[in-house]
């Protein structure tokens, strides 16, 4: 048994915080002592004492001395430079993705291990033949999912299918009034948005870039068919269709990642392209997506129970 502090944001209602819980859950199930420890409270004079610290993005300096070992949890693109002095205290660092791991073994080579991750399994045993042949794309507090060349393509060239956008920004409302088949929305409830992620058969996902990429894990797991950057790490998760990736258009440098912009015309070849396969083949693909959600799930509890042991 482990004493695991896991320093992060726990109170962004985000990504971090969700790292953070799914995380702590699974140690508890693996027998060991997780503790949650919020980046943004005072921390000086109290004692922590762990057997490792682990750092998800954010490092604190106070906490390289609670801990017998120091890990680390990178997401590239939020990496900042004012970390990099303290690294040398770092004794291991667990990637959710490939790519990350490429980046992050030229910066501290050989202190790298590549884990995966997981989401939330949101799979309601909606069946393939039951799955409505339309687009979702669940933005929600993003703006790193290409959102607006999504709308774009709708927009330019009367796409046929339904769009469902479901994204906080509200300056998507114009953007979106008028546009034939596209429904708007700021915000749905829970139970609203897992109806909608099991109904819909196509999600349509373009990230900029992905730390691990909850969303486009949790339509993998609801066995969607996700239409994604054709760039990493997008296009190197299991479950993500080939045929149907959508090209980069330009690049730009985001802390240690390299981020992608897709045009609305590589989104509308896309589109009109999933659209028009086969009921078999739609089946066909959503196994394989909730397939690859539960084959990605199980080898990352595999890992941690093996890195932690």
């Amino acid at each position: 048994m482990k004493i695991v502090n896991i320093v992060t944001n726990i109170n962004n209602g985000a990504g971090l915080q969700r790292d953070a819980e799914l995380f702590a859950a699974l140690l508890e199930k693996l027998g060991h002592r997780p503790r949650l420890i919020a980046y943004d409270r005072p921390h000086t004079g109290i004692a922590y004492p762990a057997d490792i610290s682990l750092f998800m993005e954010i490092m604190l300096p106070d906490f390289l001395h609670h801990a017998k070992e120091n890990w680390l949890m990178p997401n590239s693109e939020w990496w900042e430079a004012k970390y990099d002095p303290i690294l040398p205290f770092i004794s291991k660092v667990l990637c959710k993705t490939y790519d990350c791991y490429r980046i992050w073994e030229q910066k501290l080579p050989g202190k790298c291990v590549y884990t995966g991750f997981e989401s939330t399994d949101f799979f309601d045993n909606v069946s393939a033949e039951n799955k409505e042949n339309n687009f979702l794309h669940l933005a929600g507090n993003s703006s790193a999912k290409n959102s607006d060349s999504v709308i774009d393509a709708w927009r330019r060239f009367n796409i046929p299918y339904h769009l469902e956008m479901v994204i906080k920004d509200i300056s998507f409302i114009p953007r979106c009034v008028g546009v034939r088949n596209v429904t708007y929305r700021a915000r749905m409830p829970e139970a609203q948005v897992r109806q909608a992620m099991n109904v819909r058969q196509f999600h349509i996902m373009p990230s900029h870039y992905e730390g691990y990429g909850h969303a486009l894990h949790e339509a993998l797991g609801c066995g969607g068919i996700v239409l994604t950057t054709d760039a990493p790490p997008m296009n190197e998760f299991a479950g993500v269709p080939k045929e149907f990736l959508i090209p980069s258009q330009t690049t730009w440098q985001k802390c240690l990642a390299t981020c992608h912009r897709v045009s609305p015309e590589a989104v509308y070849e896309a589109v009109m392209k999933a659209g028009e396969i086969s009921k078999s083949r739609r089946n066909e693909l959503s196994v394989a997506a909730r397939t690859a959600f539960l084959k990605d799930r199980e080898d990352f509890r595999k890992v941690i129970a093996e890195i932690f042991a």
